[in-house]
């Protein structure tokens, strides 16, 4: 689900799909580790605090976590 979309095969665009249809939480857990890794590229650091709390909220919470106690 993290591979670049635009060069998968069908049976891997398939199994995608599947997880996506399926699994929200994961996909939401995605979306969470791609605008972590957006917000790196960027140097947007304006946006951690957000992201701290959209993270919290999904399955990758235990990174939020990390975070916000780096923060303090």
């Amino acid at each position: 689900m993290t591979l670049e979309r635009n060069n998968l095969t069908t049976a891997q665009t398939m199994t995608v799909a599947a997880i996506e249809e399926n699994l929200p939480d994961l996909v939401e857990a995605r979306d969470v580790v791609e605008s972590f890794h957006k917000m790196l590229r960027s140097k947007s650091k304006d946006d951690l605090e957000a992201w701290i709390d959209r993270a919290a909220r999904s399955l990758v919470a235990s990174s939020a976590t990390g975070q916000r106690s780096r923060m303090q």
